[in-house]
This record gives structure tokens, C-alpha cells and sequence, in this order.
């Protein structure tokens, strides 16, 4: 059956990629203006263009804090958020440890040999129940993923633990802001 399935794809060529987009030929266009009367929002130098009604209204950007780690800034209710960070951080391949409502932070473990088709060592005894998910293993790094709120403004920020490194929480809050764009 997957022979037939891979047979048909290839004769109705769904993977070909159409090079017709004269990319090599483009040039470079001047910057847009911020039009006069419009102003930045005070978390980010960039123009804040209104929503659209279909978004929902949702605001979504990564911002510096005063100590200099990156950021979530959005417009989304805190608890809104948290439980959305539930569903969202399992798929940036993050295995929740701890969940802490009170200080709305969650703890995860992240093991950069993690890949979706290789299963960690120890998946038959997380199979068969007598490993649980959450248990630590010496090369994962954890990761504080806190949520807090200031004036109309939820901040989302992943902050490195142990073996964790800020490159990698860097990369993971790129790919957690793509997420909760949608």
C-alpha cells in the first residue's frame, strides 16, 4: 500500500518545487515611511499595524528585558497564555517537569539529541509505564518558562537552568512566538 501511495505522488508530482519566481533579478526598495500621526509602541521601535478582525487581535513580539534576555511581549490574557504554554511546549520538543500555577512558571526539560524520529534513550521503559516523562536525565537541559503581566501586557520568558544553554532558550522563545501567533 505505501508503494502505491509513493508511486502516485511521484506521477501526479506533488514534492516538485517550480522554479518561476525570477528571485536572482530582484533589487533592493526603499524603506517604508511611518506615516505622519502614527506612532511605536513603547515595548518595540517597530510601527504596530492594527489587527485584522480574522486574527483575533492577537499581538505577538519578542522584546528585551532591562537585563538583557529576550522576551514575549503579547496582548493575550496571562492565564490565556499559561494554558496554552500546556499544548504548545510539548511541541518545541519540551517535556514538562513542574507546573507552578501560583508563580505561573513552568519547569522543562530539553535534550538537544531529541529528535522527533529518534526516540530518547529509556522510551521502552516510558512505554511500559516504569519511567514517567518527566523524570531527568544527565545530558537534559532544564528551562524556567515563566509567564507574568504588566499594565495590558503579558510577558513570556524562557530562562536557562541547569546544562541549559541562552542560545538554545533564544531559539526555543523564536519558535514559542510563532506559536502563539496562531
Amino acid at each position: 500500500m505505501m508503494s502505491s501511495l509513493l508511486i502516485g505522488c511521484s506521477t501526479f508530482k506533488l514534492d516538485t518545487v517550480d522554479d518561476n519566481v525570477a528571485y536572482r533579478g530582484s533589487k533592493s526598495v526603499k524603506a517604508l515611511a511611518i506615516p505622519p500621526g502614527l506612532s511605536t509602541p513603547d515595548f518595540d521601535p517597530t510601527f504596530a499595524v492594527a489587527p485584522q478582525e480574522s486574527s483575533g487581535g492577537r499581538q505577538v513580539k519578542i522584546i528585551k528585558l532591562d537585563d538583557g534576555t529576550n522576551a514575549i511581549a503579547t496582548n493575550e490574557a496571562p492565564l490565556e497564555v499559561w494554558k496554552r504554554l500546556e499544548t504548545l511546549l510539548p511541541n518545541l520538543n519540551l517535556r514538562i517537569q513542574n507546573k507552578d500555577a501560583e508563580k505561573a512558571t513552568y519547569t522543562v526539560l530539553y535534550n538537544s539529541g531529541d529528535d522527533s524520529f529518534i526516540p530518547r534513550k529509556g522510551w521502552i521503559n516510558r512505554a511500559l509505564g516504569l519511567e514517567k516523562e518527566n523524570t531527568v536525565n544527565e545530558d537534559d537541559e532544564v528551562y524556567s518558562v515563566k509567564v507574568a503581566r504588566k499594565e495590558n501586557v503579558t510577558f513570556v520568558g524562557i530562562f536557562p537552568e541547569k546544562n541549559a544553554k541562552p542560545a538554545i532558550a533564544d531559539k526555543l522563545l523564536a519558535q514559542l512566538k510563532l506559536d502563539l501567533e496562531l
